[in-house]
């Protein structure tokens, strides 16, 4: 990676003994900051305050000539009382820019020696009072799919514009209450028992988030959390979540449920009478080439 380091660091960092702590801006998409060091007190670098956070400890990190991701992970405890569990776990920091790098604490006039500079945030797992994140390089865009290929399966997601399925009302979305505990993912609700027009996969692979209670008792320790419903059986109306809560759920904690799609034709026409929007190739033979001429040359690819 390269980067512009003055001589006073260089030199500083050529010493037996140093004063270097690591320093993290991490910005969320909806563009609140959070800044933190793993030094033992706040520092002020190029104006700015670096929250002290001893509990974050970044792993090695990883640059690439080619075109492989660069890549680093970081663990730590929820120390910081702006970083909630909570939030976590419902993805607000999901995709968040982050820049990562080293600056004498004894003083930060002497510049900074950045490890990543606006890398982006991946998967983060919570787990009690921890979490695990990866942190991925500008690189990793490259891995990303730029165009779309012929899939036997919807490439829309239910609710979306391209999908145009409105998820309100009563047909495609339920209120429930939980009136049963087996374990962080598992639950018993009446909603679930309910009769979905002789469908009994209708509420699989939908979303179902956990609500605000509605007095200030207790319960709602998962509220605003999503996750997605694995299975769900109508004679027990047992639900299974894909996501282990990170806190227990509780008997009279509500929640909403949407109806799930498995992205297939014929739920597309049958659940939701939506097949004009399909967005997949069902027809299309395994194996064979498909040909689209949008232009001078011809656009082709193989499923």
């Amino acid at each position: 990676m390269k980067t512009d380091v003055s001589p006073e660091l260089l030199a500083h960092l050529a010493q037996e003994v140093t004063t270097i702590s690591t320093c993290w801006r991490l910005q969320r998409p909806d563009a609140e900051v959070f800044r933190f060091t793993d030094h033992d007190e706040d520092l002020e670098v190029d104006g700015e305050i670096y929250e002290a956070a001893s509990g974050t400890v970044p792993t090695s990190i990883s640059h690439d000539r080619g075109l492989a991701s660069d890549d680093m992970e970081a663990m730590g405890l929820l120390s910081s009382d702006r970083i909630k569990e909570r939030d976590l776990a419902s993805g607000l920091f999901d995709f968040s820019s982050i820049s990562v790098f080293l600056v004498n604490w004894a003083d930060p006039s002497m510049g900074v020696l950045w490890l990543a500079k606006n890398w982006t945030l991946g998967n983060i797992t919570v787990s009690g009072e921890s979490f695990q994140a990866e942190i991925r390089g500008i690189s990793q865009r490259v891995d990303a799919d730029v165009v779309e290929i012929v899939s036997e399966t919807c490439r829309a997601t239910l609710g979306d514009t391209r999908c145009g399925v409105e998820l309100t009302g009563s047909l495609m979305l339920r209120d429930g209450i939980a009136l049963s505990i087996l374990d962080r993912k598992t639950f018993t609700a009446a909603v679930f028992q309910e009769a979905t027009a002789g469908d009994p996969d209708f509420f699989k692979q939908g979303t179902l988030t956990w609500l605000e209670p509605e007095s200030s008792g207790a319960g709602g320790l998962n509220a605003g959390i999503s996750t997605e419903v694995v299975s769900a059986d109508r004679v027990t109306g047992e639900v299974t979540l894909f996501d282990a809560m990170s806190r227990e759920i509780q008997v009279g904690d509500e929640f909403t449920v949407t109806a799930g799609c498995d992205k297939k034709c014929n739920t597309c026409k049958d659940r939701f009478d939506n097949l004009v929007n399909f967005r997949g190739e069902p027809f299309v033979p395994a194996g064979s080439t498909v040909k689209i001429n949008r232009g001078p040359a011809d656009n082709s690819w193989t499923r």
